[in-house]
């Protein structure tokens, strides 16, 4: 994801650099938005393995939901 932002984003960075944008704030730019990503990407995961495991636990017999070896 954060590659093809980037690739999208290419013609946007090139007016930015001959507009008078430093390299590091091109990049601050990019970093924070895969940041963004990230972040979204973990919190939705997170929520999603929750909801996951409630739904297990009402599966699993004798097994615990964060059972490591099973």
């Amino acid at each position: 994801m954060i590659a093809y932002s980037v690739v999208e984003r290419t013609r946007e960075l090139g007016v930015r650099a001959a507009l008078g944008a430093t390299p590091a704030r091109l990049i601050e730019l990019l970093v924070g938005q895969g940041t963004v990503l990230i972040v979204s990407g973990v919190a939705i995961g997170t929520a999603l393995a929750v909801g996951v495991s409630r739904l297990l636990r009402s599966l699993l017999f004798g097994v615990s939901v964060t059972d490591a070896v099973t």
